[in-house]
Parts: structure tokens; sequence; C-alpha cells
């Protein structure tokens, strides 16, 4: 785990970037400019001399290493991006202390600056100033260069999740911010744009710093591990929009607010990277549910694009999938992976939106999260 290819961008040996929390106090320094290798104790991590004989540092999956929560503090640098491509995820869970009036700066990646070029702010996040608890989020997006969001209050002494994304589907890209794990905003990016040499600030020296704690810290680069929406679809629009031939269905069709990726797509995704699947129902504008399906693989045209899964975890609400999607195939008569072709039970029905034992939905958001590439990836 070393920074000599660039300074305070610390990588493993296989030159996948990495941050790094909990420094000792005054560390790194880069003492002598002889310390490109780092190393940690009971207390926390500090570099040391590449040629230091000590034990190896390995890495895990982030999904198995223990959660550690740590404090903000006003202008602290936890790395240097190389590159923040186009596509890109940013998350995290966030647990606010106390809530005062004024700007308080939780992250904020930039170029180098506060405000004043595009990419100073790509994105950051601050508490709002008017001391709700509501979180103020700013980003590049169709050439603004401070694009903003305002969420709803967060709770004190709770932890909050939020992802900030960016994603591409059927030739757009996609800014979306998900807050505890539910879509909040999203809107089409006409002017996306990768950025060099990104800080990263939990939180930021420009701004006092939310009293509060951050862990789970997660940035992605890149295709891997961001959310692709595969199906969205709102009652409010016309139902005719999905009565499509099976060609339409296997190629797609629409754009973010109603959307169909296309099976092709969907086969080369869950084929290529290990997938998992979430589904959001929306009841009523404030009333949402969601649940998962994790290890998704879909057949190929051949298998009539057969879905199958792992594991289906119905997240703590009801139990949505009582028609067991798993192992069936996509009918051309229902436009769905189903067993009958009862045209008005499911997504894409000409009547209600409905899935499994849920009917008469406002809104129904498929999505998928793009996890490590298999092995033998399809080409």
């Amino acid at each position: 785990l070393n920074d000599q290819r660039n300074e305070n961008t610390f990588e493993w040996s296989d030159s996948t970037p990495t941050l790094i929390y909990n420094w000792i106090p005054n560390e790194p320094n880069n003492d002598k400019g002889n310390e490109d290798c780092v190393i940690a104790n009971s207390v926390g991590w500090y570099d040391i001399p590449c040629d230091s004989q000590f034990g190896f540092i390995c890495k895990t999956k982030s999904e198995t290493a223990d959660p550690v929560e740590h404090k903000l503090i006003k202008g602290y640098l936890n790395a240097t991006l190389p590159l923040l491509e186009k596509t890109y995820s940013v998350s995290f869970k966030l647990k606010p202390s106390t809530y005062s009036k004024g700007w308080k700066s939780v992250i904020h990646l930039t170029i180098g600056e506060d405000y004043g070029r595009y990419g100073d702010r790509c994105p950051a996040v601050w508490f709002h100033s008017d001391g709700s608890g509501s979180l103020y989020i700013s980003a590049v997006v169709n050439g603004n260069k401070d694009y903003t969001f305002t969420t709803q209050p967060l709770p004190l002494n709770q932890w909050s999740s939020l992802q900030i994304s960016q994603f591409q589907t059927n030739g757009v890209y996609m800014y979306t911010i998900y807050l505890n794990e539910l879509l909040v905003h999203s809107i089409i990016n006409k002017e996306p744009q990768s950025f060099s040499n990104v800080k990263v600030y939990t939180a930021d020296p420009w701004y006092i710093a939310q009293d509060g704690f951050i862990k789970d810290l997660k940035i992605i680069t890149g295709f891997s591990g961001v959310w692709i929406p595969m199906m969205t679809r709102f009652a409010s629009w016309e139902s005719s929009f999905w009565s499509k031939s099976y060609d339409a269905y296997e190629n797609g069709f629409g754009l973010f607010n109603q959307q169909w990726i296309g099976l092709k797509k969907i086969y080369q995704i869950t084929n290529t990277f290990f997938t998992d699947m979430r589904v959001d129902y929306v009841f009523e504008e404030s009333i949402t549910l969601s649940t998962m399906y994790y290890n998704v693989i879909i057949g190929s045209s051949e298998d009539n694009y057969v879905f199958n899964y792992e594991k289906y975890d119905p997240r703590g609400s009801f139990e949505p999938d009582r028609f067991n999607a798993n192992g069936t195939t996509f009918k051309s008569c229902s436009m769905w992976w189903t067993t009958s072709c009862d045209i008005r039970a499911f997504p894409t029905s000409l009547y209600n939106i409905s899935y499994g034992s849920t009917e008469n939905l406002v809104a129904i958001y498929f999505s998928l999260r793009t996890n490590e590439i298999k092995e033998n990836p399809v080409k």
C-alpha cells in the first residue's frame, strides 16, 4: 500500500486507488521525502519508508470490512483521485450530532478550490445554512458548475445513507441522488465530463465541518458498482407506451422518465458483472418500499432470457414476489418473466402497474448494480 506514483494518492500493489481514514495526527508527513508506504497500529495509520520490514496489508471486499465511523474535520484531505470518470458513484453514511445555522461541510470533491471552475464541486455536500438538517448537494451538471439539490431534513444521531452517482443508459448520462436508498432526484446531464487530480475532503477547508460522523465512504469511478436503471414506469404516463413488440423489448426503448433498458443489455450486464437488482415500489408520494435480488443472471435469447437469482430479500417489507420469478422465462404474451400470460399482473401491464402481490402502484423502478467483473465475461 503506497503513494509512489502520486503523492498522497495511495494504491494497492495492483494499482487500485484507495481512501485511508484514521491517520495518526500529523500523518502522512512523508518525512525526509522517503515515506511512500503505510502501516497501521492500534492508534491509526502512518507512512513509512518502503524498505521497512513489516507484515503484509491485504485488501478485502468493502462489503466484508468492519464499518468504522470518523468525525468530520475541517480541511481533512482523505485522498487525491487520479481520475474521476464521467460515470461515477460517491456513497457514504452520515450521522449528524447537532444542527445550527450556517453552511456545514460534509464532503467535497474538487479539482482545487471551493467554487469558480467546472469541477470545483464534483460533487460536494453541506448541511443547509438554515439549520433545518437538510442536505445541500452541488455538482457539475449541464454546464452549471453549481447545480444544486436540497433534500428533506435528516434525523439527528441516526445514520442516513447518501449516494450521488452518474451513469450512462441508452446513450445519455443520468445524474441521480439516492437518500436512504430511495431515488430523490434525477436529471439528464448533457455535458458530462471527467476530472483529473480530484481532492476528496471530509470536511472541506472553506466551511465549518458539520458536527457529526461519516462512515462507509465509497467512491467508484467507472462502470462497476453504479446503479443502472433497468426499468422506470409512472402511472401518470399513457399505458400504451408499453405496448411494444418483442423485438423492442429485446433492444430497449424510452428514456429515464419512462424506459426499458432492453433484454440484450440486461443479458450482457448480468453475464459480465456479478449483478444485484433492486425494485422500488411507490404507493403514494410519501410511501416507497424496496426489495433486493442478489447475483441476478439473465439467460441469452436462446434461453428465452431466463431469470435467475441467488437470494431474494424483502428488506423487512411485505412479500411482493409471491409469484417467485426465479427460473421463469421472458414471455412474448406478457412481456415479462412469467409462468402465465395474465397481462394484468405485471410491470408492463397495459392496465394497472403491479408486481407480485402489489397492485395499483404510482410508480415502479428496477435498477441493476454491477459489482466485480466475472472471470469469463460475455463479449
